[in-house]
This record gives C-alpha cells, sequence and structure tokens, in this order.
C-alpha cells in the first residue's frame, strides 16, 4: 500500500500510511524502509528520514542490506545533506554502481560538481562500471564547471562501452552540454547520429540554443523540425516564442501564435505568459495588452510580466496603472513585483508611490530577505533625487554590493555632489565593497565634469589596484578631460596603452572626441594609428578631415589611391 501511494504520487498519504503500520504494532521490513525513504526524499522530510534512519541504525540493517544503504544515501542527497550521505557511503561495506550513482547525483546537486567526478574516478579504480544514469551525472558535472575536455574523455568512453544508440537520457544529456560548454557543432553531431529524432529530442537542442543565448540556430532548428515532419509541441513553442522576443523577430512571432491558437494551447498559462513576453519584447505592447487580456489566469507571474516590459520600454505611468489594477484584482505582488514597479516609480519620478511601496515592502520584511529589492529601493530614492532616503535604505541592508553603492554614487553624481560622489565611493572601500566597471565610470565622468584632472588620475590608477579594465568609455572620458586640462602628451599615452588600440570603432570614437574638441594635434596622432589599422576604412578618413577642417588649420586633401579611398592629409 505505501508503495502504491507513492507511485501515484500521494507520499504525505504514505508516511501516514507508514505510522499507522508501526502504532499497530507491524515491523517494517527492507522494502517498507526503501519505500518510505523515497517517500521522505520527495517531500523532502529529513527529520522524518533521520528517524528512519535511527531505526534502520537500530535493527542493523545498513550492514546487511545494500538497497536500504543506497536509499538513505539518496535520501539525505535530496533533502540538501551531501555530508550525512557521505556519512552512509562511508558505512557501507561493498557498494554497486547504484551507491556511486546516488552519491554523485547529490553531489551535484548541491554544487560539488568536482567531487562527483573524483567519485567518477575512483568507482572504475574500484573495478565498477557506470551505467547510462551515471554517465549523465559526470556529464552534467562537466557542463556545470566547464570542462570540455573531461566531457569529450566521458563521451568517448560512453560510445566505447556501447551505450549510445538508443538512452535517451545520456545523449539528451549530451546534447544540453556541448551547447552549454558553446560546442553547438558537437552537440548537433550527438543530434544528428540519433536513430529517433522525436519531438523530446528537438526540444532539448531547442531549449538548449535558447538558454545558452544562440537564439538564430534555435529559430532556424524550429523550422528544421517542421521540415522534417516532426509537429512541435507546448515545450517547442515555448523555447521558440522566447527566441523570437530575444531577437525581435515578430514575424515568426505572429506565425508561433497562430500555431498555438490552432493547436489550442492558449489556454496555458506558460505558453500565453510567453506569448505576453515575446511580443512585448519585439514592442508590441498593445500586442502584449492584447494577449494579457485575453488569459485565461492573469496570476502574478503574468501581470508581473506584463508590468515589467511596460518599465523596460519606458511606459512608467502604464506600468503604475497596471499594478494599481492588479491590486483590485486581489493579486498579491511578489518580490519582482516590487522590483519591477519600484523602477517605474524611479522612471517617472513617482516618489510618493514608492514611498508607499517601501512601507508596503517593509511590512514584509522583504529588502532585508531580498538583497535586489533593497537594491531597486536605493536606486528609486536616488534616482529621485531623495538621497537622504536612499542612504537611509543603504544603511539598512544587511547586505550591501557594488550594485548598492553604485545606485547611491549614481544619485549624487546626478545632481552634481562631487564632493558626496567621492565621499560614498571611499565608504565602499571602507565597507570592504570592491567598486566595478560601472563604479569608476561613475566617479570619472564626475571628475570630468568638474575638471578635476587630479581627482581623475588618482581613480584611474585605482582601477587597476582594483582588478578593473579600463574600457573605451572610461579612456574617452579621461583623454577628453587631459585635452581640456591640456595634458596632451598624457592622453596619447593612454592611447598607445590600453588594449582596444586594435579596435577601429575604438579609434573612431577618439577621432569624434577629438572633433568635438578642436584639438588638431592629438587628431592627426589618432588618424595615423587608425589608418594602420584600416587604410580603407573610408568613414576614418571622413572623420578626420571632419577633425581638421574643424579647426583653423587649413588643410587639403588628396586621394592617394582612389581604389580604397584612402585620404592623406597634407598640412599648409
Amino acid at each position: 500500500m505505501i508503495s502504491g501511494y507513492i507511485d501515484q504520487g500521494y507520499t504525505e498519504e504514505a508516511i501516514g500510511c507508514f505510522e499507522q503500520m508501526q502504532l499497530q504494532g507491524i515491523h517494517p521490513n527492507a522494502a517498507t524502509f526503501v519505500s518510505i525513504l523515497k517517500a521522505c526524499c520527495c517531500v523532502e522530510e529529513l527529520e522524518r528520514g533521520g528517524g528512519i534512519h535511527a531505526e534502520i541504525e537500530r535493527r542493523g540493517l545498513l550492514d546487511r542490506n545494500l538497497v536500504i544503504g543506497n536509499a538513505l544515501i539518496d535520501m539525505y542527497a535530496k533533502c540538501g545533506f551531501p555530508a550525512r550521505a557521505e556519512e552512509v557511503f562511508d558505512r557501507i561495506p561493498v557498494r554497486n554502481v547504484v551507491t556511486w550513482t546516488s552519491l554523485m547525483s547529490g553531489y551535484i546537486e548541491h554544487g560539488q560538481e568536482d567531487k562527483a567526478l573524483k567519485c567518477f574516478e575512483q568507482m572504475q579504480l574500484e573495478g565498477i562500471s557506470p551505467d547510462s544514469l551515471t554517465f549523465a551525472c559526470g556529464l552534467r558535472a562537466c557542463a556545470s564547471i566547464g570542462d570540455t575536455l573531461k566531457a569529450q574523455e566521458i563521451h568517448a568512453d560512453f560510445e566505447k562501452k556501447g551505450l549510445s544508440f538508443g538512452d535517451f537520457v545520456v545523449n539528451n544529456v549530451l546534447l544540453e552540454m556541448y551547447i552549454k560548454l558553446g560546442s553547438s557543432a558537437l552537440a548537433e553531431h550527438v543530434f544528428d547520429k540519433l536513430p529517433t529524432q522525436d519531438v523530446d529530442s528537438w526540444n532539448v537542442l531547442l531549449a538548449g540554443y535558447v538558454e545558452n543565448g544562440h537564439v538564430e540556430k534555435a529559430l532556424k532548428c524550429f523550422e528544421r523540425m517542421q521540415y522534417e515532419g516532426v509537429s512541435p509541441n507546448a515545450s517547442s513553442l515555448v523555447s521558440s516564442l522566447k527566441a523570437c522576443g530575444s531577437v525581435g523577430a515578430l514575424q515568426m512571432g505572429y506565425e508561433l501564435h497562430t500555431i498555438v491558437n490552432n493547436d489550442g494551447l492558449f489556454s496555458s498559462d506558460f505558453i500565453g505568459n510567453t506569448l505576453l513576453n515575446m511580443y512585448a519584447k519585439c514592442g508590441e505592447m498593445s500586442k502584449a495588452q492584447e494577449v494579457f487580456d485575453n488569459l485565461m489566469v492573469q496570476n502574478v507571474v503574468s501581470w508581473t510580466a506584463l508590468i515589467a516590459r511596460y518599465v523596460e520600454h519606458n511606459y512608467g505611468e502604464e506600468a503604475l496603472d497596471c499594478f494599481e489594477q492588479m491590486q483590485m484584482s486581489g493579486i498579491i505582488p511578489d518580490c519582482i513585483t516590487y522590483i519591477c514597479i519600484l523602477k517605474a516609480c524611479g522612471t517617472v519620478g513617482a516618489i510618493d508611490k514608492g514611498r508607499v511601496i517601501h512601507i508596503e515592502v517593509e511590512k514584509n520584511g522583504l529588502p532585508e530577505a531580498n538583497p535586489i529589492l533593497g537594491n531597486t529601493l536605493v536606486y528609486m530614492y536616488a534616482i529621485c533625487g531623495a538621497l537622504k532616503e536612499a542612504e537611509s535604505v543603504l544603511e539598512k541592508l544587511p547586505l550591501r554590493d557594488v550594485v548598492s553603492w553604485n545606485a547611491l554614487i549614481a544619485g549624487y553624481a546626478e545632481i552634481g555632489e562631487c564632493g558626496s560622489v567621492f565621499s560614498c565611493f571611499d565608504r565602499m572601500l571602507l565597507d570592504k565593497v570592491k567598486p566595478d566597471s560601472v563604479s569608476f565610470l561613475v566617479v570619472l565622468n564626475v571628475c570630468n565634469r568638474a575638471n578635476s584632472f587630479d581627482e581623475c588620475q588618482k581613480f584611474f590608477m585605482l582601477m587597476g589596484a582594483h582588478g578593473v579594465v579600463p574600457t573605451l568609455d572610461h579612456i574617452t572620458c579621461v583623454i577628453d578631460l587631459c585635452c581640456r586640462a591640456g595634458h596632451l602628451h598624457t592622453a596619447i599615452q593612454l592611447i598607445k596603452e590600453h588594449p582596444f588600440h586594435s579596435n577601429i570603432v575604438a579609434w573612431r570614437t577618439l577621432l569624434n572626441l577629438c572633433r568635438r574638441l578642436g584639438n588638431v594635434s592629438l587628431g592627426r596622432h589618432i588618424f595615423e594609428h587608425a589608418l594602420v589599422l584600416n587604410s580603407e576604412d573610408l568613414t576614418v578618413s571622413n572623420e578626420t578631415s571632419d577633425t581638421y577642417t574643424f579647426t583653423d588649420v587649413k588643410m587639403h586633401w588628396e586621394y592617394e589611391d582612389r581604389d580604397h579611398g584612402m585620404f592623406v592629409p597634407l598640412m599648409t
């Protein structure tokens, strides 16, 4: 009876049946213990599982029954205690492939992939051959830590054992793994070798492409799937709709919407919400609203999706209206909803509404529990110019990270409070928070606006100390100030020393800066370097022409190479 309850998914009833059995004085046997431990796994009942473990120990069953030992390892691993699973594993005198695989699975579940791979090697040293599930665990571990070489080694071993054909689980893990590792060609090779390419295999490939940013490949995969005569199901459509939203493929999105309607799948909340997101990401907010209005169930996920997209497209007022309607409908916002609506308050300067929401989230203790929500509160107050309130929120956060500090620093920068910007930056360092690229860009721009060359140099030097590599934005900002402050030599040194020197786009940006500043000397230097990189780039030449004609220096241009369109400046 206990086993039947578990097979049908009635785990609480199975546990109740076990307790009733004990009350009636009926002693459980090994099969009963295995079944009830499985039930504890399903509902993560660690305390009850621990009690059953104690009963097993009292009866001396652990040393005598391998199946019970394996069930205990599985229970502890799935309940979040891999260390206890290890203890049981070490107690088992003779282990089989299930013992090792259960421990490996527990390690992977809790982010200990290195230990899982060590298990994979050790079990083979002890003469235990991995089965398909063991291989699947090893491959998942490789995908998680990005070890392509080890993954290929395990894949080769799997094929040597003749297990590859027809093993649906491992083949799908192989597909997921290679896409996650960025080896889509290998994933496609595995896919093409499958004896049967059913809708589930296609879905693994589709979802893998989308989750790892290969959205164009996902759309081509969907088209190929239909060409091969495989009918898409709900999972195929969800992945393809996500891909359409990512690249703005609106026309294909319309076609997928038609398939959804024709197949009667619109009633699925998940597909409805994905359609809403697709239209919104393509900028079709009216269609997104239409999809939302037609949803059979408008839950917190769908309301939040609509609000988030309004915020994303800078429709702050519409987002606020949507939030009010949501609350009037009796839907309770979650953390993500609050994060989105606080951003909307910041965008439109609705500080009073932001304060009301702040009170609401504080009642539920959410800012302390959710760092992103706390950071969004800091951002909302900072962007609205209420910097004292932003500071107050920041001080109360249990974990202040670089995002929290950046929001406050940017707020002070927005209103031109240079002293407060520098003070906040120093406090961030005292708080043992490492500044990032954004932190430095904000303070460098403040130095630039304040014509503070010495401070600018100080912060620029600090970037290296904190391991932040300057981007083109940082360099352009510093060069701008160097030129205006008369430090031309420093500007030229920066250009020579930093890693964007081989990027023609970077040189174009610097040429535009020279044109704006009217700095001919620096413009000439940059032009010479740009021509070395790409003498055929007419755009560079034209921009340089603009730089020189912008000044009082008389310039004459002539073609040296008419085929390549290269201009050579001749000073007169």
